[in-house]
């Protein structure tokens, strides 16, 4: 959008920039406004009407809605998005998949339908599509042997997922793996256990829309409103479907203790409590599995979520860090300027 607009706004062309919905645009047509072309994402076909009443040339991006005939459409490749997802998770060795998203979603179906065909080509069993969390069927995913395989229609989906997962005592990626569609990064490094995502490419899509936009400019008038579809990058795997976190192995069974316990222990020999082991088996499972010494996974877990507190919360730091397993406010403000090279203070909302 910032690219459409420094590049037209000296033109002839009306070029109306901002954030606004359906009332917006019932407001230009009340009051005979016309416009080149109207550019966004539509969740009704009602904003879609009103857009075509403002301009010939409409062009929707990923809309939550059906197309019809007449419109542009530049959006993400559902279908391809569907099947990189599959198959990722199928690289993972999961026994069976789930699909979890709103149903009334366009993009989001078509991301299950190919999320449903690659499994079923693969017979790996499929156990339903969900839209709500309640609908899920907690007590056949506990009887599951194996690992189960999630794919969310986007990263907040995963986000409310994973959270409920953990929460019924369901471990991730133990016995269930994550993973989201979009990468975004605040949601996917915050959650209680980060989220493998699927990463699309908006610039390109941006710069298809940049193209079209081109071409009305210059009256390059193209043969009839067509569909440009943008594939995904591929997955950025984090530890909602790391394979050496999972499995009844002794370092699986400690990242999922790790992952439900309110407070992280403070060392090493405080988590093997938690898994009925001594220090000395885990910390030489752990350094296998991890590629790295238990304690620094144990900083950057407590770093983790004492930003997620300082980000979404006003509890004073003493608190956070009591709640965080450091051992003080200074000890958790020396961990953040050695992991993460900024103080607590730089994380609240103000900073």
């Amino acid at each position: 959008m910032e690219i459409a607009r420094e590049g037209w706004q000296n033109s002839l062309w009306r070029c109306h920039h901002g954030y606004h919905g359906l009332d917006s645009l019932e407001e230009w047509q009340k009051t005979n406004q016309s416009f080149d072309a109207v550019l966004g994402s539509f969740i009704t076909q009602e904003s879609l009407d009103a857009a075509r009443k403002c301009s010939q040339h409409v062009i929707t991006l990923s809309s939550t809605v059906s197309v019809p005939p007449g419109i542009w459409q530049v959006a993400f490749d559902s279908a391809q998005i569907g099947r990189v997802a599959a198959e990722y998770l199928c690289s993972c060795k999961i026994a069976v998949g789930c699909f979890f998203g709103p149903e009334d979603h366009l993009g989001f179906r078509m991301r299950n339908e190919a999320f449903q065909s690659y499994l079923k080509a693969r017979n790996i069993p499929f156990l339903g599509a969900y839209s709500r969390l309640e609908d899920i069927p907690l007590s056949s995913l506990r009887g599951v042997t194996g690992p189960i395989g999630f794919f969310t229609g986007d990263d907040e989906c995963a986000n409310n997922l994973l959270i409920h997962l953990v929460n019924e005592g369901i471990a991730v990626p133990y016995k269930a793996l994550v993973l989201g569609v979009n990468d975004q990064e605040y949601l996917c490094h915050l959650c209680p256990v980060p989220i493998s995502s699927v990463r699309l490419d908006a610039i390109e899509m941006g710069r298809a829309c940049n193209e079209l936009l081109r071409h009305f400019a210059h009256l390059r008038c193209l043969p009839e409103p067509a569909q440009r579809f943008i594939p995904a990058i591929g997955v950025m795997p984090r530890a909602s479907t790391d394979p050496n976190l999972m499995g009844n192995t002794l370092a699986g069974r400690a990242i999922a203790a790790l992952r439900v316990v309110e407070r992280v222990p403070q060392n090493v020999g405080e988590w093997a409590e938690l898994v009925a082991s001594s220090r000395r088996p885990l910390e030489r499972a752990l350094r296998l599995s991890l590629g790295q010494t238990p304690k620094r996974f144990l900083d950057a877990e407590r770093a983790r979520r004492a930003i997620f507190l300082l980000r979404t919360t006003t509890i004073e730091m003493e608190r956070i860090a009591e709640r965080t397993g450091f051992s003080s406010a200074r000890h958790m403000r020396e961990t953040l300027r050695r992991t993460e090279g900024r103080t607590p203070r730089d994380f609240r909302p103000s900073s």
